[in-house]
């Protein structure tokens, strides 16, 4: 039996002006009136921080949990690779976050938000986004012996000075570009596609070219680095974390999370690893069978240490 979702209204605040844009923040906040103030999940969206919008693949059930429970939901844009680096889009993840934090009742008096109780969520890079403040639990730790010359083959991306925030992908896989602003969206999906699969994207996060090698050789991640991977800066004081993943990602192992899960516990951080057949994203579009045995059990471990 489907479940009802509440009414909500959505506000949208540009919570950051840099390089010529507007970020934005929406949020997604029930109707029905609350004598309190509401818990938030502060979502990121997926891309490889290449693509995507604010609202890019936002898991239904994510969404729905949030607004059955009274709790908002808000999503944020970044600026996106390769124009800006890792370290960029980090400081925009802060930066939303700061502005929940110090802004949000300010501008929404009759919908208040308990910044003691708010919660960062993403999938696959949106779930780098929400653990950094983290692209795939250990992209960076991994590398190959050579970085290919993406810059040669994706001109487009890589040559334009041009910063951007938001991009849209058509997931029509026989979709073909008619104009240049939609094969410039083609180039990154593709270029991304090919950087995470050659395992180059430590390079281009970093934007030292040949880390990928380097790191491929044994060398540890540079100190400068370490605030852009995941691994680094875990103690028991890290916030208590829900991972889920498919054990049949043909584009990320399961290997990581179960890798990021084990620093997790060295470091007595509580967690849970939530696992389930299915490949990449494989929880956008899922079955009441899915949800009730494992996506469910994400937002109850939530309610419990909130």
């Amino acid at each position: 039996m489907a479940r009802q979702v509440p009414t909500y209204t959505t506000y949208d605040f540009v919570y950051k002006k840099v390089s010529n844009l507007d970020l934005t923040i929406t949020f997604f906040l029930p109707d029905s009136p609350s004598s309190c103030q509401r818990p938030l999940c502060l979502f990121f969206h997926a891309g490889g921080l290449f693509t995507g919008t604010r609202f890019s693949w936002i898991p239904e059930w994510l969404k729905n949990d949030c607004l059955t429970r009274g709790y908002g939901l808000a999503t944020a844009a970044y600026r996106l690779l390769p124009q800006v680096s890792g370290h960029e889009v980090i400081d925009d993840i802060v930066d939303a976050h700061a502005f929940v934090y110090t802004k949000a009742n300010e501008l929404l008096p009759s919908k208040p938000i308990d910044t003691d109780r708010i919660f960062a969520a993403g999938n696959s890079a949106g779930g780098y986004c929400a653990a950094i403040n983290t692209p795939h639990p250990d992209v960076i730790i991994e590398g190959r012996t050579r970085d290919p010359d993406y810059r040669t083959r994706y001109v487009d991306v890589f040559e334009s000075e041009l910063v951007v925030a938001e991009v849209e992908v058509n997931e029509d896989p026989e979709w073909l570009p008619s104009n240049k602003e939609e094969e410039l969206q083609h180039q990154r999906k593709s270029v991304l596609n090919e950087i995470i699969r050659n395992g180059n994207f430590g390079s281009i996060l970093t934007h030292e070219p040949g880390l990928s090698a380097r790191l491929a050789k044994g060398e540890p991640v540079p100190k400068k680095h370490q605030r852009v991977c995941p691994f680094f800066g875990i103690d028991r004081d890290y916030p208590p974390t829900v991972i889920i993943h498919g054990t049949d990602d043909s584009l990320v192992p399961v290997s990581d999370s179960e890798a990021f899960a084990k620093v997790l516990k060295e470091s007595e951080v509580q967690y849970v690893l939530l696992t389930a057949p299915g490949d990449h994203g494989f929880d956008l579009k899922s079955s009441e069978e899915l949800y009730e045995k494992v996506l469910k059990k994400a937002m109850e471990f939530v309610d419990k240490v909130m």
